[in-house]
């Protein structure tokens, strides 16, 4: 079994994509190349093109496969 433990959900480039539509092709990705879980690092600042932990949360509400680590801002 293959857990790839560093993924985020993002869109960079700002692309027109909903980070919904980037969660779906994640999972594509992951069954192509035979990836049965990943884990999700949600970004702790704010950026339009990285999901942060309450988008993240969101968007894994029902996923078997996809897993949040949580973060924390330093900055604060």
């Amino acid at each position: 079994m293959i857990v790839d433990t560093h993924v985020h959900i993002s869109n960079p480039g700002n692309k027109r994509k909903s980070l919904f539509e980037v969660k779906d092709e994640l999972l594509d990705s992951m069954k192509k190349q035979g990836i049965r879980y990943s884990i999700v690092i949600p970004d702790n600042v704010p950026n339009p093109q990285c999901a942060d932990m309450d988008t993240v949360f969101e968007i894994l509400k029902d996923e078997k496969q996809l897993f949040a680590l949580g973060t924390i801002n330093i900055s604060k």
